[in-house]
């Protein structure tokens, strides 16, 4: 930068927001040819354990657990059973290591990776990182439920608006019961969005402040309608229409609890998105939905598949103490669960 251009905004930054302000931009001037750099120094770099060798085939799903212990004989089982046989499955735990998912992932055959660092943007480019060989990619939470057909249909609803090429997405997603976003798509699959306005007051979609993202109430309704799981997803997967038909452009921030996109669009972003800080939730988040806007490539979510979404944490407590009756109504689904819970 010029000095004398320096110095003009260094004097006005003095007046405008006081020497501490001042300072603070002024590094950042100082930086900001670097801002690049940085990041990708902030996202990629950091210790890491690795368990299990990395076995080189094309399609990964990388696993964020290690914190909802309650679910992982559930969700983690469903991965087991429904994965494609050429995928690879690797669990990520951000800011510990936990022995029980080590010896989880040693008995299935996968790979286990864990950061020091607590940032799961981390975590996630680490994964993708150690397995060179996979150029599609699934990330799933822990707390996600997936049914018979999910990951070959996600991959053919991506591929299908690739090929049509009005958009090249940057990634697609499930219709999530348990979402701001995409409850308002499984609703008018099981005609049920009037019932749904009449117990809630709302049809509103955002990432946020609408029932389906922080009430209790509404995550158990909208469970009590996806139950028993198997049978609503392929009652919803057999629907009519090809998948460009149920393919919708999402036009706010999304929930990225479960997605599917290609790695050259990662490589395109500079990966998931870090704070230089620990413990800083959503942050991943928020950098992938900027990248979809900043490089067009923007977000969809597939009507034609279903994946459960357990809760919001303002939602969990509840939610947890229900397990024992979804049990009952679909064991297959929960049954598990009520005797995993301490």
């Amino acid at each position: 930068m010029n000095p004398k251009s320096f110095a003009s905004r260094l004097k006005r930054s003095l007046s405008t927001y006081g020497m501490a302000g001042a300072i603070v931009r002024a590094v950042w001037d100082v930086l900001s040819p670097y801002e690049a750099t940085l990041r990708r120094w902030r996202d990629h770099r950091g210790a890491t354990r690795l368990h299990g060798e990395p076995k080189g085939r094309d399609i990964g799903i990388a696993v964020l657990a290690g914190y909802k212990p309650a679910l992982w004989p559930l969700t983690l089982a469903r991965i087991r059973r429904f994965a494609p046989a050429n995928a690879e499955v690797c669990v990520t735990t951000a800011g510990k290591h936990v022995p029980e998912l080590a010896a989880l992932c040693e008995q299935n055959g996968w790979t286990y990776l864990t950061t020091a660092a607590n940032k799961t943007g981390l975590a996630l480019n680490k994964v993708i990182e150690a397995h060179p060989a996979a150029t599609r990619w699934f990330k799933l939470d822990e707390d996600i439920f997936v049914a018979e057909g999910f990951f070959e249909d996600m991959i053919a609803g991506y591929d299908a608006l690739m090929r049509e090429g009005s958009y090249r997405p940057g990634y697609c997603s499930p219709m999530l019961n348990v979402n701001g976003i995409s409850y308002a798509g499984f609703l008018e699959r099981l005609d049920a969005t009037t019932a749904y306005h009449e117990a809630f007051g709302e049809l509103r979609q955002a990432a946020g402040a609408v029932h389906a993202h922080y009430d209790p109430k509404a995550a158990e309704w909208l469970w009590r309608q996806t139950l028993p799981l198997d049978e609503v997803a392929q009652r919803i997967r057999g629907g009519s229409g090809g998948a460009l038909q149920h393919a919708r452009l999402i036009g706010t921030r999304f929930s990225i609890g479960a997605i599917y996109f290609e790695r050259n669009f990662w490589e395109e972003i500079g990966g998931f998105s870090s704070t230089w800080r620990q413990g800083i939730l959503g942050v991943d988040e928020t950098g992938l939905c900027e990248g979809c806007m900043l490089t067009s490539r923007p977000m969809f979510y597939l009507t034609n598949v279903l994946a459960g979404h357990f809760s919001f944490y303002p939602q969990e407590k509840a939610m947890m103490a229900l397990i024992p009756e979804f049990a009952t109504i679909d064991p297959a689904t929960f049954g598990p669960g009520a005797r995993a819970i301490p």
